[in-house]
């Protein structure tokens, strides 16, 4: 009965930090999806904002200037989207190494066990063998 008990204890207390994590996961995502709503709004009123400047420009024929700030705005947004990829390609690497951490660990942890299997296989192979001998 009281081991019935525990074991129930065990589950709730499993489920519901389960159940926490699921909140806090979802919780992140709200949050992540919010801020890119944010982002993506910033982004496009600031393009919106330099094409204005753009069409002024034009307007009072400062073709030049107008071509002179277009190209700024995207050679901007060229150098912040290449070093956004450089961002994810070293958290990628980050998350490959960290995969190649915890598989090392744990074969080697098999390994280490299977050998320590064969070292007990053997010592019993000798005692069993001795035993024999004495009979």
């Amino acid at each position: 009965a009281a081991a019935i008990r525990l074991q129930s204890v065990f589950r709730v207390r499993r489920s519901r930090k389960a159940y926490r994590l699921l909140l806090d996961n979802q919780r992140q995502e709200q949050i992540r999806t919010a801020a890119i709503r944010v982002q993506t709004t910033f982004r496009g009123r600031k393009t919106r904002k330099a094409f204005a400047l753009l069409l002024e420009d034009q307007r009072r024929g400062r073709n030049e200037a107008a071509a002179i700030r277009l190209q700024s705005v995207f050679r901007v947004r060229r150098s912040r989207k290449a070093y956004r990829l450089l961002l994810d390609n070293q958290r990628q690497e980050q998350i490959r190494t960290a995969a190649i951490r915890v598989q090392t660990t744990f074969r080697g942890r098999k390994t280490r066990k299977a050998f320590a299997l064969l070292l007990e296989d053997q010592r019993r192979g000798r005692n069993e063998a001795a035993a024999i001998r004495l009979q």
